[in-house]
């Protein structure tokens, strides 16, 4: 008992779980409003980078998004989900070379949970690769960042 409490002393309490300061979360990007289907649905650019973070959507709005441009990288994820941001970060290191080609779109299943229903999304994060409106391929969990950029060049034929 003795060696457990000096132990316990000995540790330092910033390495504690329960005694880190709690961080403030980041001030929330600009919002603009897209006007989709005769509604104003808000979006705003995921901190540091150009993936539209897109609020709330109805299946038709999601596919006059799709429409507006020729490849779209959907990442399903969930606010509290953890695998979900390690892939963000992932995501974040290849999309400046992608940014002519592939629109990158985060879609949170919390908040859209008709559209992830739509898409058969059980596991999260889940990304969805779209040529247009059709699904060209479909990634469940988290990839490297290199091994993401293999996929998205092979799918989408990019050399």
């Amino acid at each position: 008992m003795a060696t457990t409490l000096a132990l316990a002393a000995s540790i330092s309490p910033g390495l504690c779980a329960r005694s880190e300061p709690r961080r403030l979360p980041a001030a929330p990007a600009p919002a603009q409003l897209r006007r989709q289907a005769g509604r104003a649905v808000t979006v705003r650019r995921a901190a540091g980078t150009q993936t539209m973070v897109t609020e709330a959507l109805t299946q038709e709005e999601f596919e006059v998004m799709l429409k507006e441009q020729p490849a779209t990288l959907v990442d399903f994820y969930a606010t509290w989900c953890g695998p979900c941001k390690l892939l963000a970060s992932h995501m974040s290191k290849i999309e400046p070379e992608y940014a002519a080609t592939v629109r990158f779109e985060k879609i949170d299943t919390t908040k859209n949970y008709e559209l992830a229903k739509h898409y058969r999304i059980t596991k999260l994060p889940t990304l969805l690769l779209f040529q247009g409106t059709e699904q060209v391929d479909r990634i469940e969990g988290v990839l490297s960042a290199q091994d993401l950029d293999l996929r998205l060049r092979s799918k989408l034929q990019l050399h």
